[in-house]
């Protein structure tokens, strides 16, 4: 099913949903357009709710909300982690709150408009925020290990968990996408989003196989990989293969590998 891809997919939401295509036409803020995703959100009890591009009041009052009374002090630190994350993020991203059950909110940046095809692009980059979203919240339980901001350093590296973060959340849109492809017979997404995501997946594969450094870290590698079976990926020279075997079906995708 993958060789032939299908690069122009309409959205369309359940019900009286705003679209992708009306935030194009300009019939639609892309602020509707992200309430009314949020409404589609399976874990509404980690993530409160979907920003796009706050004003610097709003994201103030967003960050108090997550970070009331002694956390305070930590909202200077929020704000620079929200700059320099990318087109969408989570706040508040410091790692005391980690896996404090504290709420979290994804942010959606202006330009991340400018860099989708398709509308179920953005849909699949808001599960990618998600996921990260459920993860901060909750913490990570894998292979024995609770991972939150009790975890020693010694254990865990905060740029380990940064990278297994991703690695989750790249498995995440990718699983969902093939679910789907499944259901319906081709891709949801655009083919440039899908070579992204597969890319983006097999790097993490790669920090996760080669670069643990505690025997805790190693650990959590192994359960995770098992637990993401269903998705491996397998260099080439000048590209890459994505194995899927995943709700009852096989199949396979090749990449060209993107110049660095």
């Amino acid at each position: 099913m993958f060789k032939q891809l299908a690069c122009a997919v309409a959205l369309s939401l359940a019900g009286c949903r705003t679209t992708y295509e009306q935030v194009q036409l300009n019939k639609a803020t892309p602020q509707e357009f992200f309430s009314d995703a949020y409404k589609d959100c399976k874990d509404k009890a980690a993530v409160k709710g979907y920003l796009f591009d706050p004003s610097d009041e709003e994201l103030e009052a967003r960050l108090k909300e997550c970070l009331p009374g002694d956390l305070a002090d930590l909202i200077p630190r929020a704000k620079e982690s929200y700059k320099e994350g990318g087109m969408a993020t989570i706040i508040p991203a410091v790692l005391p709150v980690f896996g404090m059950k504290g709420p979290v909110y994804v942010v959606v940046k202006k330009n991340f408009l400018d860099e989708l095809v398709i509308g179920p692009d953005a849909e699949s980059a808001i599960l990618h925020e998600n996921q990260h979203g459920t993860d901060w919240h909750n913490g990570i339980e894998i292979g024995g290990v609770y991972l939150s901001a009790h975890t020693p350093i010694k254990d865990i590296r905060p740029s380990f968990i940064q990278d297994l973060m991703e690695f989750r959340a790249d498995y995440a849109q990718l699983e969902d996408a093939f679910r789907k492809s499944v259901k319906a017979g081709q891709l949801p997404i655009s083919a440039a989003c899908f070579s992204s995501m597969a890319q983006c997946y097999y790097e993490h594969w790669l920090v996760m196989e080669y670069f643990p450094a505690s025997e805790v870290e190693a650990k959590v590698i192994k359960a995770q990989f098992e637990e993401f079976k269903g998705i491996r990926p397998e260099g080439e020279p000048g590209g890459l293969m994505l194995y899927f075997d995943l709700f009852g079906k096989k199949d396979k995708a090749h990449f060209t590998r993107k110049k660095q």
